[in-house]
């Protein structure tokens, strides 16, 4: 029998040595130390796994952070235009807020002070025809020819240029797409204006047939005619050679020739600088306050107490104090906005002259005195609002509140 016995090669004697077999098998600490770097190993690859996820995770909440925000952003801005679909408030940095209508008027008022002068060398006015003009506006007073002066005749002439203005605007306006309008000076902005107008009363009816209780939809015909109306306001009448701007014009000169001669200016430059006033005044006294809802432009009456709240005047003596003053005669008109439940809205003042309360110049008419004026003037008188002008109104116009 042989005894089977483990060697190896010592390199270093060139010997075959035996090994203890005992020597070697691993012993327990040798297994555990390999689980444990097993485990180890499968540990650093698990963790390598995990951090590879942390990064991918990391990344998708930054993903969705940034969605988050993108989201904050959007629903930030369908608020923002929520609010301002259901709201009639106007940014102050709108076009259509109230205080850029004060400044658009005051800009007409230059241009209309411009082509109703009266003082200059080569200007001569009519003394008699003037004064008819200047009574007709002082109803229910009357002033003589011999004290009228050209601050009165002056306001007459832009109270004339004014309502002639607003009362052709307002009939062409209504006639308007009518089979019988005349399609040579028809404009396309009446045509929109008259559009607009049946789209509202259409859509409001639709509301009301199907019952619908939405705010949102409710508001829709305001926003409409507000849209509209302010494009009109900005922009009607770019084109100044339009026919009924030409013709307004032509009319206007006609009315201020029977008053006034005017040597000064050429016939082209007092047509140009007509034309320019006619499309700035339709544009900020007729579409401009359609914006506002129910609005209406009125002349405050000759011969009632000055009121700062609803009048900016112009007085006749340096001496005269708020006080002691009457309206003389109203120029340019106020633009307001009944309100059912509160004061009135005053989103411009009138601009009037003014004149003292004992002013010996001013008498009333009497019961039987007629004006002396021709079917012409006659036809360019605007009723600019619906209603009587009696004492109750009269007293209601002075409740007013100031806004804008």
């Amino acid at each position: 029998m042989y005894e089977e016995i483990n060697v190896k090669y010592h390199v270093a004697t060139g010997r075959y040595i035996p090994i203890d077999n005992r020597s070697a098998l691993p012993s327990e600490k040798d297994i555990e130390l390999r689980r444990l770097r097993s485990l180890n190993a499968e540990l650093r690859k698990h963790n390598a796994i995990l951090r590879e996820r942390v990064v991918s995770l990391e990344k998708k909440v930054d993903k969705l952070a940034k969605q988050k925000e993108a989201f904050k952003e959007e629903a930030s801005r369908y608020q923002s235009a929520l609010g301002d679909a259901t709201s009639h408030i106007f940014k102050e940095d709108d076009p259509n807020n109230p205080i850029f209508l004060k400044r658009h008027i005051h800009a007409l008022e230059k241009k209309l002070d411009n082509i109703a002068r009266t003082k200059g060398a080569m200007i001569t006015i009519n003394a008699s025809e003037a004064t008819k003009l200047v009574n007709r506006y002082l109803h229910p007073y009357k002033i003589r020819r011999a004290d009228v002066d050209r601050v009165l005749i002056k306001a007459a002439f832009k109270r004339v240029i004014t309502e002639k203005i607003l009362k052709k605007t307002a009939v062409a306006h209504k006639n308007a797409m009518l089979p019988t309008s005349n399609k040579e000076t028809s404009a396309l902005e009446f045509d929109i204006a008259q559009t607009t107008e049946a789209l509202c009363a259409m859509i409001t009816q639709f509301i009301y047939d199907n019952q619908i209780n939405d705010n949102i939809a409710d508001l829709i015909p305001d926003k409409i005619r507000q849209q509209t109306y302010s494009l009109l306001g900005t922009h009607a009448f770019t084109n100044m050679n339009q026919p009924f701007i030409q013709e307004t014009s032509a009319e206007v000169l006609n009315v201020l020739a029977k008053y006034r001669t005017n040597k000064k200016d050429t016939q082209e430059r007092l047509f140009l600088q007509t034309m320019d006033t006619i499309r700035t005044l339709i544009r900020v006294l007729y579409f401009r306050p359609k914006v506002f809802g129910n609005s209406r432009v009125e002349f405050v009456e000759s011969g009632i107490e000055f009121d700062d709240a609803l009048m900016r005047g112009a007085q006749l003596y340096e001496d005269d104090t708020e006080e002691s003053v009457l309206v003389a005669l109203c120029s340019l008109p106020m633009v307001y906005k009944e309100q059912k439940k509160d004061d009135d809205i005053i989103y411009v003042k009138a601009k009037v002259s003014l004149r003292e309360k004992n002013d010996e110049r001013f008498e009333l008419k009497t019961g039987d005195e007629v004006e002396e004026v021709d079917s012409d003037e006659e036809e360019i008188v605007v009723v600019l609002m619906n209603g009587s002008d009696n004492d109750d109104k009269r007293e209601r116009r002075l409740k007013v509140r100031i806004r804008g």
